[in-house]
């Protein structure tokens, strides 16, 4: 399996050294970036290349500037902060600088679980000050850096916390306690174990989920009676929804509605190819767009490997047969 790794460069070769120790059976594509702002654009490019299996970002931040523009097209996941990271952190703050962690200035890390790490260490009373910004923040990573520095500077912490390069290098620099808490270990080997069962249950079903989106539309406008016209709509819904369940059960497929003229049938492609196509079921719900011009009806057909995929492209398909014209059917198997 290959997973492409995004986040900075000295998180990236922990996750490196660890893969090539440990996980022979996994190849990695490291891109690195300082800047967590990038990595959107990151994600966007491996998902285009279609080099990798899935994606794995090196932490939270990272994770969460991608997370808005991700496709379903790969499994992806994040190295989640762990207690047993905080507890490597401050093993460090007490034995390199000295820190008697009475308070601590933190900034992506929540004040409950370094409690919780710290009074498991029979430690108690530590004042823990949480930077008041979020990813939002215009200049994010400057006023986390202000933040560390003032805190210190101030009296008010003996060591800072951090998951953050940029943050923790400049102020090592300025001479400020600064720890950087990597992911420990059994995390990253637990998310790429995860990785592998979400990429392996992919592969085992690729391609054979399917989804039938179905559409129909009519004109009842020449009959001057009002009642006798909706009578009639009434009628005809009615009469094409007994005929797509009745088709939904030979399918055994689950049946959505979205509005009064739009089905979705979440099926197997099995099902679609030797059931409702050879079975010639599609037909019959095209006739429905063949009694004369007041009918309408369109089919479009996705299949993929998760129902998300198969929906996705089954609206495809749909908005094809709309767009050409009443009575036709398209298939989508992938994006092209």
């Amino acid at each position: 399996m290959k997973i492409g790794i995004i986040g900075p460069e000295t998180t990236a070769s922990v996750i490196r050294d660890l893969v090539e120790q440990e996980l022979p059976d996994v190849q990695l594509v490291l891109r690195c970036s300082e800047f967590f702002e990038e990595s959107a654009a990151v994600a966007e490019q491996f998902q285009a290349e279609h080099e990798v299996d899935a994606l794995l970002f090196t932490g939270p931040t990272n994770y969460a500037y991608a997370r808005r523009r991700l496709s379903p097209t790969i499994p992806w996941t994040y190295l989640p902060h762990n207690r047993v990271s905080i507890m490597q952190a401050l093993f460090e703050a007490t034995t390199i600088y000295h820190s008697d962690l009475r308070a601590v200035s933190v900034d992506r890390y929540e004040p409950e679980m370094l409690t919780e790490v710290l009074e498991g260490a029979g430690i108690y009373g530590t004042v823990i000050h949480k930077a008041p910004y979020d990813l939002e923040t215009y200049e994010f990573e400057r006023h986390l850096l202000d933040f560390h520095r003032e805190q210190y500077r101030s009296g008010q912490v003996s060591v800072c916390l951090t998951s953050m390069e940029h943050i923790c290098s400049p102020l090592l620099e300025e001479g400020v306690p600064c720890v950087r808490i990597y992911p420990a270990k059994e995390v990253i080997q637990e998310q790429i174990y995860h990785l592998q069962m979400r990429h392996l249950t992919a592969v085992k079903n690729q391609g054979r989920l399917a989804t039938i989106a179905i559409q129909f539309d009519y004109v009842f406008d020449d009959e001057r009676d009002l009642f006798i016209r909706e009578w009639e709509k009434m009628r005809y819904q009615n009469e094409f929804k007994e005929r797509v369940y009745s088709i939904a059960q030979r399918l055994e497929a689950a049946v959505f509605e979205n509005g009064t003229g739009q089905f979705y049938l979440v099926t197997t492609r099995e099902m679609v190819e030797n059931v409702f196509l050879k079975g010639n079921e599609n037909a019959k719900l095209l006739q429905f767009g063949q009694r004369s011009y007041k009918y309408q009806v369109w089919l479009g057909i996705g299949v993929g490997s998760t129902m998300l995929e198969a929906r996705s492209r089954a609206t495809m398909a749909l908005n094809r047969a709309i767009a050409d014209r009443p009575g036709t059917s398209y298939l989508v198997e992938s994006e092209d």
